[in-house]
């Protein structure tokens, strides 16, 4: 087991990682798998932090996909990035990014190019994958 599936075993302990944005600025983020998967309904989180994070979800995708080519993905993006000191935001917007890669476009790049987030995702899906 290497240094980082041994620190993401434990579910609710959060390390710190970095997101790189598109203008090159360094974002601090706290993950754990618990805080990756908070938004999905199979968490422990408050209620109300699961409803804002799906709500969040729900606007983005209703936005994203009713919007022209004139919009402000990129700076949505950006913004919930640049502003969020938790993976809980941006594992929403991982979603919306698988969603709709071609309108969420660059965007996506800090995620994208994020190896932590690779991880915890797998993660995800591996225990959704065991619920089942």
């Amino acid at each position: 087991m290497d240094e980082q599936e041994e620190y993401f075993s434990d579910e609710t302990a959060a390390k710190q990682v970095g997101v790189i944005l598109n203008d090159g600025t360094l974002v601090k983020q706290y993950a754990s798998p618990h805080l990756w998967d908070g938004y999905r309904g199979q968490s422990t989180l408050p209620y109300l932090l699961q409803c804002a994070l799906m709500a969040l979800e729900n606007w983005l995708v209703e936005y994203v996909d009713t919007c022209s080519e004139d919009n402000e993905i990129e700076w949505i993006y950006d913004y919930l990035l640049r502003k969020s000191n938790s993976v809980m935001p941006t594992s929403v917007l991982s979603s919306v990014a698988t969603g709709f890669p071609n309108k969420v476009g660059k965007a996506a790049f800090p995620l994208l190019k994020t190896p932590d987030l690779y991880h915890l995702d797998l993660i995800r899906m591996t225990q959704r994958n065991g619920r089942e």
